[in-house]
């Protein structure tokens, strides 16, 4: 896949906020791709890929909230034994930090979402 644009928002860690979200990016076209939410106390951090980063914006800041885009790597792997390994593997040997990964499968695949420390040198160490 490459570089994406991620998505990035603040949510209050209560029922709903997540049903919320999905209804504006279903009324918005917009499909997930990866998402990621990780509790705050009071707060959760959501991260999303989707097919449309500028619609996920525009829908999301419609709800209230603030957003931050940031490019990361979207690395497709196929779901067998070893395959995040030798990915990570390629990464360390070129000197590149994963600072924060997730992922999403269907399939026989795996995409896993990375902000690396540099972008354009880990997408050439993946080949």
């Amino acid at each position: 896949m490459g570089m994406e644009r991620q998505i990035s928002v603040m949510l209050k860690n209560s029922p709903g906020q997540l049903a919320a979200v999905g209804n504006a990016l279903t009324d918005a076209g917009v499909n997930i791709i990866a998402l990621s939410v990780v509790d705050a106390s009071d707060h959760a951090v959501m991260r999303l890929v989707t097919s449309d980063w500028a619609a996920t914006r525009k829908a999301l800041e419609g709800l209230g909230h603030s957003t931050v885009m940031n490019k990361v790597l979207a690395i497709e792997l196929s779901h067998q034994k070893g395959a995040l390994a030798a990915a990570s593997a390629k990464l360390a040997s070129a000197g590149i930090n994963i600072h924060y990964i997730y992922g999403s499968a269907a399939g026989r695949k795996s995409v896993l979402v990375a902000h690396v420390s540099n972008l354009k040198a880990a997408q050439k160490a993946l080949g």
